[in-house]
């Protein structure tokens, strides 16, 4: 082979190498980092609940922090508040569950917005249904939420 191919291969090597490097480096610090553990969550919610379109952050505000959680379903609740109620306090209380200890106990309340959505195509409709509830873990030591009954 001639020299300038031997250059275009060794240069080519390098710059896997070097990409390999970099790539292992931002995957590292993403494990780590807050981020992380928020597409951890809403994965997790996605699926033990089987719905899409799910995300979930900790906000921080002046008097409170919550854990807020939005995500679509195609699931017809029939437009029963309390399906969508017993439903959405299923996911607050699944989600305070997949939180690390420190965070469980820093979160004062769970935010959750539910889309709902209907048909298809130009035709589809979209519902939404929003629900606070405090954090169960912060409540007196000893006592654990339950799942609402089926």
């Amino acid at each position: 082979m001639s020299r300038t191919l031997w250059t275009i291969a060794s240069l080519g090597f390098v710059t896997v190498v070097l990409l390999t490097i970099s790539f292992l480096v931002v995957f590292k610090s993403f494990r780590d980092s807050p981020s992380s553990q928020n597409a951890k969550l809403a994965v997790a919610i996605r699926e033990e609940f089987h719905v899409d379109a799910v995300t979930a952050r900790i906000v921080s505000e002046t008097q409170k922090t919550a854990l807020l959680v939005q995500y679509e379903t195609h699931a017809d609740t029939k437009f029963s508040v309390d399906a969508q109620n017993e439903e959405m306090k299923a996911i607050s209380i699944f989600a305070l569950g997949k939180l690390n200890a420190f965070e469980q106990k820093r979160v004062d309340e769970v935010r959750l917005r539910r889309y709902e959505i209907h048909g298809s195509g130009c035709f589809q409709r979209t519902y939404n249904a929003d629900l606070t509830v405090p954090n169960p873990f912060r409540a007196a030591p000893g006592t654990f939420p339950t799942l609402p009954s089926k």
